[in-house]
């Protein structure tokens, strides 16, 4: 397994060395959701239930392009030889993506919902009583946001291998799902710290109001591209290679 700094630089490498820039795909990619977004928000402001179910269909396809541009990532991280149309592939296999998509927020929404529970049972059983003030202070509230973060967050770690399981292999997606499991079983905060090294990049995105993303994005998602093919091999190494 490569250390963090080495999956850095083989991001830095990928971006540095494609035949195709990946910053200005990147910039084509942009503009491609910011028109889609744009578009959506002026149908949305006229209200009703159809534009209501427009604006939700936008929001899953903008999901699955986000998709298929990680799966470029992938591509850029394996071969410097890629194209514009790599960005799309995922594209092609839109409806499977997006059953992806869904079940994993899904998923995610029922580990949520594990937290919720305990949280409202302690207001209810709080209510009349002294300690009831204190649900209405912001320390209590930032608390509750920070429990119900975790469940989902560490759900979302455990699931997060399987957009690129389903681009390298042709299953369904709870399998793709039950294998990113298995394979981030001992790599839940070895993945968090390895996003939350990113920490400074995303101030800088901040303070040039998003510019810096058009190089952020790129490099955050090829370097969790290559992690994952360093954790693939880790796992084949361990279990064996799957055969599906």
């Amino acid at each position: 397994m490569y250390s963090r700094l080495e999956l850095k630089e083989h991001a830095q490498f990928s971006i540095k060395n494609s035949m195709t820039s990946p910053i200005l795909n990147t910039i084509l990619y942009f503009v491609i959701v910011i028109a889609i977004s744009v578009i959506n928000n002026l149908f949305m402001r006229s209200g009703g239930l159809t534009v209501s179910i427009i604006g939700i269909a936008i929001s899953l396809f903008l999901g699955v392009l986000d998709i298929s541009y990680k799966w470029y990532c992938l591509t850029i991280s394996r071969d410097t030889h890629t194209t514009t149309s790599d960005m799309f592939k995922g594209l092609n296999e839109f409806f499977k993506v997006l059953r992806l998509e869904i079940a994993i927020g899904f998923f995610v929404l029922l580990w949520e919902l594990i937290a919720i529970v305990p949280i409202i049972m302690i207001i209810y059983n709080s209510f009349d009583s002294s300690i009831s003030y204190y649900f209405g202070s912001q320390f209590f509230m930032y608390l509750v946001i920070t429990i119900l973060s975790v469940p989902a967050i560490i759900a979302s770690i455990r699931y997060s291998q399987a957009i690129f399981i389903l681009a390298d292999n042709n299953i369904g997606i709870l399998e793709a799902i039950n294998k990113s499991k298995k394979m981030m079983k001992k790599h839940i905060w070895e993945y968090f710290i390895l996003n939350l090294s990113f920490v400074l990049w995303y101030i800088l995105v901040c303070i040039t109001f998003g510019l810096a993303s058009i190089y952020v994005y790129p490099y955050y998602n090829i370097t969790l591209a290559t992690y994952y093919d360093e954790l693939e091999l880790d796992y084949q190494n361990e279990n064996g290679k799957d055969f599906y």
